[in-house]
């Protein structure tokens, strides 16, 4: 059996709908942003964990002493999510 819906139900329905179908550049663009800067870090990490963290952390050859040890967080139980590497 088929319910009528009055129009103001109808008009609602149809709102809430236009409402996430709609176009946002500044959101697509912020979640476009994050997207690859998330994807640049993931292949940064896997370049440099292919080479065993020679470098450090660090971009090319910074004379700065490492602070933190790549190695150890790219191999911890923390570098796995669902089973699945993070690097």
């Amino acid at each position: 059996m088929a319910r009528h819906t009055s129009g103001s139900e109808a008009t609602s329905a149809v709102s809430r709908g236009a409402r996430w179908s709609a176009y946002r550049p500044v959101l697509n663009g912020v979640i476009g942003g994050v997207a690859t800067a998330g994807l640049a870090v993931v292949l940064y990490l896997g370049r440099q964990q292919a080479q065993g963290f020679e470098d450090g952390c660090s971009v090319g050859s910074l004379d700065a002493a490492p602070t933190f040890d790549c190695a150890a967080a790219a191999s911890s139980p923390a570098s796995t999510l669902l089973g699945v590497s993070n690097v």
